[in-house]
């Protein structure tokens, strides 16, 4: 019975096209009272994920940004490389057709990351991915990293480990060599070092609305530094046995999460770590806030404002906040800066080239779902700053590094996204960044 249902989904969606069925403009639809909705095409993705990420339901009343907005939000879920929303007026029976194709959802991702330019700093590995294993958006990912500052580790997610109350949980555990990057350190040691670390944690997450989730999660870090010295840990012990505890509220009102075009996203995040074993007591501040905007003749504006902050009497070098490293202002990328807090400010005009083209190519030895994907090229513009500081210190806007440029982007969805940026700074200071994933 079960493998007739996505024939009866199929059959149906072409008996409404092909019928005397009036198929309307997304562009045309004002004051649509939906009175059935049909999913067709997914053939391992259990309908009510894709219905969950819909702003509509039967009874109620909708425009065309509804099913725009609808589209964008199943397209961001990461598993379908088409998706089609099409209202129909069948019978004097209004419907919402919605059409996806998948994607194939277990891959490798081979990745290579140069640091500050240096070849003998080069780190290289695979992500593994397997999506939507039982067709409820679950995903197990596992990694291992080799190079500089090799690393392995696994996690799983599940959006809706209970159902009914729309509750998630994601667990995760982490092993890598941790290059020391702080100044200080490097001259109390003598050399370069690196720490040891191994991280184990578990998120529950409560998703309130289309919009609202909150999460709340558990874990474990064990740091182990090379000698004992001062700040080297939080304990001022060769290893640090740290329980941590974390709150997160975030706020998405996104269309197309991968690269959004309108909407807001908040997220703010509280941890705390130590809870006074061996003296360890400090906190984690982060506020990221990302506004997208549509201006006109499809350029596209973004803003980005980001902070760190640090909160505790004793904060372990390890743990300070920096720029250069993952964070970075594009024009310093290569500028290495730390201090217990950060902040960080961007925009970004974005201009299409190439927009939503499917493309399908058969290869006899890969899976069709495998080399089938939606291609977007986008032109940008960017400006950054950023500036880290200490908590006794005067905010000083002479302390900000700042960055300009252009860049291409080319996304590749559902998989990843693929970006090459010229940047320059303040001082006339050039440099070329390539990079995978997405800016903002």
């Amino acid at each position: 019975m079960l493998r007739l249902i996505p024939i009866l989904f199929l059959l149906s969606f072409s008996s409404i096209c092909a019928s005397n069925g009036d198929t309307l403009s997304v562009n045309s639809v004002t004051n649509f009272l939906v009175d059935s909705i049909i999913v067709s095409g997914n053939e391992i993705t259990e309908e009510f994920i894709i219905l969950r990420e819909a702003n509509f339901s039967v009874g109620d009343r909708i425009n065309s940004d509804d099913l725009s907005f609808s589209k964008e939000r199943i397209f961001s879920l990461n598993l379908f490389y088409s998706v089609e929303i099409i209202p129909v007026i069948e019978n004097k029976k209004n419907i919402i057709l919605i059409d996806v194709k998948e994607s194939w959802y277990i891959y490798p991702l081979p990745f290579l990351k140069i640091q500050n330019n240096d070849l003998s700093k080069s780190s290289y590995g695979l992500f593994l991915v397997y999506k939507n294993f039982r067709g409820r958006n679950e995903d197990i990912r596992g990694f291992i990293t080799l190079g500089y500052n090799p690393s392995y580790g696994i996690s799983y997610y599940n959006p809706l480990m209970v159902e009914d109350e729309d509750i998630s949980i994601s667990v995760g555990l982490t092993k890598q060599s941790i290059t020391n990057l702080h100044l200080g350190a490097f001259e109390n040691v003598g050399s370069e070092f690196d720490y040891n670390s191994f991280t184990i944690s578990a998120a529950l997450g409560k998703r309130f609305n289309l919009k609202n989730e909150a999460f709340f999660g558990l874990g474990f870090q064990y740091m182990e530094a090379p000698k004992e010295v001062s700040m080297l840990t939080g304990s001022n012990q060769r290893i640090d046995r740290i329980p941590f505890a974390s709150l997160s509220y975030q706020f998405d009102s996104r269309d197309l999460k991968q690269f959004s075009k309108t909407g807001v996203l908040l997220n703010g995040t509280w941890q705390h770590k130590g809870f006074g074993v061996s003296g360890i007591n400090y906190n984690i501040l982060t506020v990221d806030f990302r506004e997208y905007r549509s201006l006109f003749w499809d350029l596209t504006a973004r803003w980005r404002l980001y902070t760190r902050n640090l909160f505790g009497e004793k904060i372990p070098y390890y743990d300070y906040s920096y720029l250069g490293e993952q964070i970075y202002v594009r024009g310093h990328k290569n500028k290495h800066r730390e201090a217990h807090n950060l902040a960080l400010a961007s925009f970004e005009l974005n201009f299409p080239i190439i927009e939503d083209m499917s493309l399908s190519y058969k290869i006899w030895f890969l899976p069709q779902k495998l080399t089938s994907a939606n291609i977007s090229v986008f032109i940008s513009v960017f400006a950054e700053t950023g500036m880290v500081y200490n908590r006794d210190d005067r905010i000083n806007i002479d302390k900000l590094d700042s960055g300009y440029g252009v860049g291409l982007t080319l996304l590749v969805l559902p998989f990843n996204a693929f970006r090459v940026e010229y940047g320059f700074n303040e001082l006339g200071k050039t440099e070329l960044l390539f990079g995978t994933g997405f800016s903002f």
